[in-house]
């Protein structure tokens, strides 16, 4: 039970004690002041002092009601927080790591960082991603896996995400020479080029290349933000 049906309680009881239910006077019958015994008087105190009490708690609760809705609001806010030392673009999280990896290395890698190999779908993370791989002077030298997969279907070549996506429209495939080039070999995974700033034809774009290549020298992970 809520101190707040308590004081209503309280109120209804002892208002009865002091004026029963056949004498309690009304708006047309004032009790007349001359016979108010001191008892009355005290109860009287006691129904005015909580009343106010009521009154206090009344605006408690609504008070309260407030400030649970605000932590309601804040426990459930999405918050911007990525692992220490990974980069923030999104509602992504972005590391590169350097090491000689085959795709399906890194593919494991990255698992292991409670991540994936990272899946640039638009220019945004495509720039995002080639911009923290530049930041680094070793890391800019090296060519570096992303979550993109070829496949022959009936003689079509297609392009899936390793989440399973098709690849849709935007691409950032070398033109000098073009890519893809479905070169022999089984060369059914994609790599980030170096950055090559004499050779913009190639430079920071994609290539594909066998999976169990070990010229891609670096993964770019791709991990969810903490809840």
């Amino acid at each position: 039970m809520t101190r707040h049906v308590v004081l209503v309680l309280a109120l209804a009881l002892l208002a009865g004690d002091v004026y029963p239910a056949k004498s309690m006077p009304t708006k047309e019958q004032p009790l007349n002041d001359e016979h108010v015994s001191p008892d009355v008087e005290k109860a009287e105190v006691l129904l005015e002092e909580l009343e106010e009490l009521l009154d206090k708690e009344v605006m408690a609760n609504n008070n309260g009601g407030d400030d649970d809705d605000d932590q309601m609001k804040r426990d459930f806010e999405p918050t911007d927080s990525c692992p220490t030392g990974w980069s923030s673009y999104g509602a992504r999280c972005y590391q590169v790591f350097i090491g000689q990896r085959t795709f399906p290395e890194a593919v494991e890698f990255c698992e292991s960082e409670n991540a994936r190999v990272a899946l640039p779908k638009d220019q945004g993370i495509n720039d995002h991603i080639v911009a923290l791989r530049n930041s680094d002077s070793v890391a800019q030298q090296t060519s570096c896996w992303i979550g993109l997969e070829h496949e022959e279907v009936e003689g079509e070549h297609i392009y899936r995400w390793t989440d399973g996506e098709l690849l849709g429209n935007y691409t950032n495939w070398a033109t000098d020479p073009p890519e893809p080039n479905h070169a022999p070999g089984d060369a059914d995974c994609v790599r980030m080029e170096r950055n090559v700033p004499t050779s913009p034809g190639v430079s920071n774009q994609w290539r594909d290349f066998p999976c169990d290549d070990l010229l891609a020298v670096c993964v770019i992970c791709e991990a969810g933000k903490y809840p």
